[in-house]
């Protein structure tokens, strides 16, 4: 049968482990580093400024990779 000589799925690249190349001098791959969050804004504008700048800038951030309408139409 043909289905016992294809390649398996998830193919590994000579000399890797991971989906996509390690870096450069580094054994294994990091995750990319999360942004430094912001200071803090101030006290009477901290309900403001936490939920309408942090929030949706996570929310379309992750729904970015997927469709930019996801991450629009969730705020």
């Amino acid at each position: 049968t043909g289905k016992s000589r294809r390649a398996p799925v998830t193919r590994q690249p000579p000399g890797g482990t991971f989906p996509y190349p390690p870096y450069a001098g580094n054994p294994e791959p990091e995750p990319e580093p999360e942004p430094e969050p912001e200071p803090e804004p101030e006290p009477e504008n901290r309900s403001r400024g936490s939920i309408f700048l942090t929030f949706p800038l996570t929310v379309m951030g992750k729904a970015s990779t997927i469709s930019s309408r996801r991450g629009i139409a969730a705020l």
